[in-house]
């Protein structure tokens, strides 16, 4: 995708008289003493320093009467205008090294669970959700997936700041995956092109404003200018970063006690020794939210250290009778059946942690997959979902591997089915 707009000018560190070149006068330099030249070049540092200043306070000044200079265009004002108004605003704010990053096309699959992580975070202030998508995605996406993050966030009313601050500690948390120069990029790519991100600018400039202020706050930019704030923008800031100081430690708080919940609760269920559908007619009973790890815990709690005795092999396929509708499989098909794709996707996960952790046990993984398909507890689509994650982690590419003929038969099976 091109760049729009007048393309910001600077100068070349290769040559320190180069500034020369941009003098209007008809001085021959060639007639010139080095000397000479020298206090020529030292002088065009110095006015091109005065310069930056002058912009820099006029940008300052700009900024403030935004607002009144654009309640006053007419509605028939040129996209070369709105582009220009941009322009003036945020020319200072770019890195000193232009660039336009090339986008990747993201799977359906992956476009689908950053919106939702996204929706997540700004309604529910799923902080931890976010993150570790941003740290499951493959690093050849991961510059597309923040351009199009922000892209998202920048066409939402970003007044308040929190959802900001949401988005900003995301981010830091996501720091060893995530860095600086991706998310200059990301923001640098939606300045370059803005009507890619949206078609109302007046409102694109405003956000954009905030956006920069929160992330070079929180040192996730360095190529900003400083920020003057008022004392009221300086209160709404801080009210803004104790909200979601407050968000991260409830839920971290909500992570530990999930767990501990997760584990009295399955325990005191299963301890009843209910199957099928009276098993799973009693979980929809208890309300419980649906969380993928529940299935990680179920495995936890009901996988006996001999397999032998849940795995078994039929025309060369192997199963496991756990996933039977008659077993634990009635419960599974109720607690998540209408949930999203990426929750199915979740589930996989869990089988994959869990054989992981055990050891890697012969047949495990693949009797699993397989007896998940075919019992249809989870959808067709997040067996190819799953596949299309390119996590890093040791378990899932452990995982690829092993599964790779499985895969083939879970498809020939569906197929078949259909």
């Amino acid at each position: 995708m091109g760049r729009t707009g007048v393309k910001p000018t600077k100068l070349s560190n290769d040559n320190a008289y180069s500034a020369l070149a941009d003098d209007d006068d008809d001085v021959d330099i060639t007639t010139l003493s080095l000397e000479e030249l020298k206090k020529r070049a030292a002088e065009k540092t110095r006015r091109d320093e005065e310069e930056k200043k002058a912009a820099l306070e006029a940008r300052d000044q700009a900024i403030k009467k935004a607002s009144s200079m654009r309640s006053s265009q007419t509605e028939r004002q040129t996209p070369k205008e709105e582009t220009v108004d941009l322009q003036l605003q945020w020319e200072v704010d770019l890195p000193p090294k232009y660039t336009d990053m090339t986008l990747v096309q993201l799977s359906d699959t992956k476009q689908a669970t950053l919106s939702t992580a996204l929706r997540q975070l700004l309604t529910s202030k799923q902080i931890n959700e976010m993150v570790r998508f941003l740290e499951d995605t493959m690093t050849n996406d991961r510059p597309t997936i923040l351009y199009r993050l922000f892209c998202s966030l920048l066409r939402t009313n970003t007044r308040e700041n929190r959802q900001v601050y949401l988005v900003a500690t995301a981010l830091k948390n996501a720091s060893t995956v995530v860095t600086k120069d991706m998310i200059e990029e990301a923001l640098q790519k939606c300045y370059l092109d803005p009507k890619a991100v949206s078609a109302n600018l007046n409102s694109l400039a405003d956000n954009f404003l905030i956006v920069v202020k929160v992330f070079a706050e929180n040192e996730l930019i360095s190529h900003v200018p400083s920020f003057k704030k008022t004392e009221e923008e300086a209160d709404n800031t801080k009210h803004a970063v104790e909200e979601v100081k407050e968000v991260v430690k409830q839920e971290e708080n909500v992570e530990k006690s999930l767990s501990e919940k997760a584990r009295a609760d399955f325990k005191a269920l299963l301890d009843q020794n209910l199957l099928s559908e009276e098993l799973g007619d009693k979980v929809m009973e208890m309300n419980l939210e649906k969380d993928p790890r529940y299935v990680g815990l179920l495995l936890e709690i009901v996988v006996p250290e001999d397999l032998t005795m849940i795995l078994k092999n039929k025309n060369d396929i192997w199963r496991c009778i756990l996933f039977r509708i008659q077993n634990y499989g009635d419960m599974i098909y109720k607690f998540y059946d209408g949930e999203p794709l990426d929750v199915h996707v979740a589930i996989l996960n869990e089988v994959v942690e869990f054989w992981f952790k055990k050891g890697m046990p012969q047949h495990f993984l693949e009797a699993c997959f397989y007896s998940l398909f075919e019992n249809e507890l989870l959808y067709d689509e997040s067996l190819e979902g799953w596949k299309d994650q390119g996590l890093t982690a040791e378990s899932y590419k452990k995982a690829i591997i092993k599964l790779s003929n499985t895969v083939f038969q879970i498809q020939e099976m569906m197929d078949a089915r259909e």
